[in-house]
């Protein structure tokens, strides 16, 4: 629900991910209809998404221009998902630039044996 309409649904450039399409949107928007009374313009983005997606067959620029079209008619304000997390939305696109490196050797535990690592076994 809420990952999938975060993860497809571009809110600040209002449009859709090219790696999605309106079906999913439109499913998302029916497993959070119950947050609707929290995010101000969920109700609203929802009921725009319904009307600009054809049974999953409309294009995604058909579906953002449609969208846009909503918006700028005063269908619905962008909702503000941070409400519903503390802190903010995390950043679904970006990801971390960061890596980490493993010190285990394949197939062994991080001193380097192979024998099964016991500190967590709940026995």
């Amino acid at each position: 629900g809420v990952c999938t309409l975060l993860w497809c649904y571009d809110l600040d450039q209002v449009s859709i991910r090219n790696n999605c399409g309106c079906g999913q949107l439109e499913t998302a928007c029916g497993q959070v209809a119950m947050y609707s009374s929290m995010v101000q313009g969920l109700a609203g983005m929802c009921a725009s998404v319904d009307s600009c997606c054809v049974d999953d067959t409309t294009d995604n620029d058909d579906f953002d221009t449609c969208m846009s079209t909503a918006i700028s008619n005063g269908n619905f304000t962008v909702p503000d998902f941070d409400l519903l997390f503390p802190g903010g939305v995390p950043n679904l696109v970006g990801g971390d630039d960061t890596t980490t490196t493993s010190t285990a050797a394949p197939g062994g535990n991080t001193d380097g044996s192979k024998e099964p690592d016991d500190t967590n076994d709940a026995s």
